[in-house]
């Protein structure tokens, strides 16, 4: 990576990298140390059961695999856009992918899915809901309802609008959450198209190469092997790490 570019904070930003290899930061984390964070045992024992994204890199690939067979199913029923609704954690990595990811990782001629059009509403904003309406209608749309603890305000508002827009077809709708929530109790009621489980050991904000991430990527034509690959490139390779948490 180049550091150059970061002028007068530079010295900083190596000194707090000497600091983090002097505390064996890199080592701790990898063995799910809880005691980077806290003292307090019982904090510790809440932290244990939340690293699971320190593996995602290698524990994702089958979950990459399904998606990108997934996305080729979609792209094969004719279904040429997707909606993600979707606030915070699960929608900010779906965001970043879309502007960045997509020239970087093509998937190879041939091979998975991809859509024409896709898009985030992470907006109660009338206009911006109306505008969602015009641009992907429910006829060639694939909604993605997407919320970690199923029940989060914004999305379900968002999703109970496209349901009743798109006549109560659930062919039209994926879920994406944690096991056992309402919403997937509701996906399985109303027989939504897929229904992908979330890591429950994973929180929203770092669940970039979990289903919330890795679902929208496929079908964004993005290969998410390669992404995993590249993740675990970084993992490998401490200093780049440290420089990026610096």
């Amino acid at each position: 990576m180049n550091r150059d570019k970061l002028g007068l904070l530079l010295a900083s930003v190596n000194q707090r990298i000497t600091d983090l290899n002097t505390d064996s930061v890199p080592a701790r984390l990898l063995i799910n140390d809880p005691t980077l964070w806290t003292q307090d045992p019982a904090g510790q024992e809440e932290i244990k059961i939340r690293l699971g994204w320190l593996k995602l890199p290698e524990t994702s690939r089958e979950l990459a695999k399904e998606t990108m067979k997934f996305a080729q199913e979609v792209k094969d029923a004719g279904i040429k856009k997707v909606l993600l609704l979707g606030m915070g954690g699960s929608s900010l990595g779906p965001e970043v992918m879309s502007l960045t990811f997509e020239a970087d990782f093509p998937l190879p001629e041939g091979e998975g899915g991809g859509v024409r059009a896709f898009a985030i509403l992470d907006s109660t904003d009338p206009a911006q809901v109306a505008e969602a309406r015009k641009d992907f209608p429910p006829d060639e749309t694939l909604y993605i309802v997407a919320s970690k603890s199923g029940g989060t305000a914004e999305t379900m508002s968002a999703y109970y609008y496209f349901w009743e827009q798109s006549g109560e077809d659930g062919s039209h709708f994926v879920a994406i959450t944690d096991p056992d929530s309402n919403l997937e109790k509701m996906a399985i009621e109303r027989n939504f198209r897929k229904i992908f489980m979330a890591d429950s050991t994973v929180g929203g904000r770092y669940s970039a190469l979990t289903a919330f991430g890795l679902v929208p990527a496929a079908l964004m034509g993005i290969d998410a092997n390669r992404a995993l690959t590249s993740a675990s490139t970084v993992m490998n390779d401490t200093e780049d790490a440290l420089f990026l948490g610096a």
